[in-house]
């Protein structure tokens, strides 16, 4: 996600890379999660980070001065959305997945989209939904 929003960014400015990787982001969590079969096996756990924040060292005029994963610029929620896709997609193969979080603002996202995707997708059984509360660690 954060390559095609940055050659957007670079190409065409923030606004059209925001709204083309927010677009981009649901066609993902359609693709993924929409008819979930969540596989029965469970010999692989996927790991999956989530920073919901800014790179360090953004400019006013947003170029970021850092490099790496966590340097997309677009909203916390565009990037839980990508996660949850990423999820789908792990559990579809591996049937286990973590999502490791280090703010607690991240942590409350990814439960709150851990909630509504359980309370909607009749495919998430109530084991879905105790394994995937229990397996957002945090520690205090």
């Amino acid at each position: 996600m954060s390559m095609f929003e940055h050659v957007l960014h670079k190409a065409y400015g923030f606004e059209i890379a925001k709204n083309k990787t927010l677009t981009m982001s649901r066609a993902a969590y359609e693709g993924e999660c929409s008819n979930l079969q969540a596989s029965k096996e469970n010999n692989y756990l996927a790991l999956i980070p989530f920073y919901g924040g800014l790179p360090p060292n953004v400019t006013k005029d947003l170029a970021v001065k850092s490099i790496g994963q966590g340097n997309s610029l677009v909203d916390a929620g565009t990037k839980a959305l990508q996660t949850m896709s990423t999820l789908c997609s792990c559990l579809k193969y591996f049937g286990r997945a973590v999502i490791g979080v280090a703010r607690r603002e991240d942590r409350r996202l990814i439960l709150d989209m851990v909630r509504v995707m359980s309370s909607i997708k009749s495919s998430f059984d109530s084991s879905f939904r105790f394994h995937a509360y229990q397996k957002i660690f945090w520690k205090e």
